[in-house]
């Protein structure tokens, strides 16, 4: 944010407003699941993306836009984030829920632990402002498009599974009797 050309307290007041759209961010993202499905999930990283994208290349014209932005950015982010691990434990079947959340925490603590590393790699380049923001915005749109493709193939299981649910509970009565 210093590079932006904010001076060090604005630059602290806006990575204090990004954790704090994370924070409201997944209580939003939380009841937009379980009011909308996974779908409330999944458009936060599509939605994040030209947001995180676009902090390096408006000219903002003040900074309460920007800290605005920063908080909408964190609101998506952090509240994907944050709401992951009710949504993968809704996903997972009991029988595998335990291993499946343990996968899912897994990687994403992968994740928490690369992105900083790669971060680290591209400051030493010296890119410019914009390049670093775009670079930020890569993630978030492979993670929309991977959110999109599993929520579609989940729903399609889904789908599958309750049109041969009758099946089963016909099977499951002549067997009883």
């Amino acid at each position: 944010m210093e590079a932006t050309g904010l001076p060090p307290t604005n630059s602290a007041l806006a990575s204090s407003l990004l954790a704090i759209g994370g924070a409201v961010g997944g209580l939003v993202a939380a009841r937009g699941v379980d009011r909308f499905g996974l779908l409330a999930f999944c458009l936060l990283p599509g939605f994040a993306c030209p947001i995180i994208g676009s902090l390096g290349y408006l000219d903002f014209g003040g900074e309460g836009l920007l800290m605005l932005m920063v908080f909408a950015g964190g609101f998506c982010v952090f509240g994907a984030q944050n709401c992951l691990h009710g949504v993968s434990a809704s996903i997972y079947p009991t029988a595998i829920r335990a291993n499946g959340v343990g996968w899912a925490l897994g990687v994403s603590r992968m994740g928490s632990m690369a992105g900083p590393f790669v971060g680290g790699i591209l400051l030493t380049q010296k890119l410019p402002v914009h390049l670093l923001f775009m670079s930020m915005a890569v993630p978030l749109l492979l993670a929309f498009g991977a959110s999109l493709l599993l929520m579609g193939l989940y729903n399609r299981h889904i789908h599958r599974m309750k049109q041969s649910a009758p099946q089963f509970v016909a099977k499951f009565e002549e067997s009883i009797i």
